[in-house]
């Protein structure tokens, strides 16, 4: 080969690693822009593509879980996150996405330790907190769910769905007061959350002041809940 030919062969060669770079930066352009824009099916098109011309990368693995767990895909979403976790068990996110799948179908003893493993990986993720909460909530451990919650919003800051499931929590385990104070930062915000007005009906019913207990189930009833319609006709007529 003469030195012209080298010279040609090298930016061949050159000119091909171009085209195959700007090919996965276009494909990863798409997966994660339709991701971002909630269109999950038409984000699996490109993944796919990433999955199968780059089978090493759990990035991409983890990526497409999190599409198929949206679409409600859940054997395909398992599948997607195990393979990320064989290739990088590290990264905390297809651990904590699996613990989603598990509590989705309310295996919650899975899905607690899937959260541990992501917290052991990334312990400052105050998601992992709140989801984690939610479980301890359906396994009736309040205390630890509250406790919970609260790491949540050290770390989040003040956030609606913390706040909600904090107030949630604390009804159930009678802790009127604090429950009325979380949900009422949230009603402040979003004065149409009929589910707010409710925990309020309850935790004012438990404090046995019946005046505002029923006022928040007027405001209930008037957003279009049918159960203040019932708490309407059996406390407050």
């Amino acid at each position: 080969m003469n030195r012209l030919s080298g010279i040609l062969a090298l930016v061949a060669a050159f000119l091909l690693l171009l085209g195959c770079g700007n090919e996965r930066e276009t494909l990863e352009n798409e997966a994660f822009g339709q991701l971002d824009e909630g269109n999950y099916s038409e984000a699996l098109i490109p993944l796919n593509q990433l999955v199968k011309k780059y089978p090493n990368e759990a990035r991409y693995l983890n990526a497409r879980g999190v599409a198929f767990f949206e679409l409600e895909k859940y054997t395909e979403a398992v599948g997607s996150y195990n393979a990320a976790i064989r290739i990088d068990s590290t990264d905390y996110r297809p651990w904590f996405n699996r613990g989603n799948v598990k509590r989705e179908f309310e295996d919650y003893v899975g899905a607690m330790d899937d959260y541990e493993m992501a917290l052991r990986l990334k312990p400052n993720v105050g998601d992992i907190y709140l989801n984690r909460g939610v479980v301890l909530t359906e396994l009736g451990m309040l205390t630890q769910a509250i406790d919970e919650f609260e790491s949540a919003l050290t770390l989040n800051g003040p956030n609606h769905l913390i706040l909600s499931n904090k107030a949630k929590a604390e009804l159930a385990d009678s802790r009127f007061e604090d429950a009325i104070a979380s949900i009422s930062h949230v009603l402040e915000e979003d004065p149409e959350l009929m589910s707010g007005y409710l925990i309020l009906a309850y935790s004012y019913q438990g404090l046995g002041e019946m005046e505002e207990a029923c006022a928040n189930v007027d405001q209930a009833v008037m957003l279009g809940s049918q159960e203040a319609m019932k708490l309407k006709r059996d406390w407050c007529e």
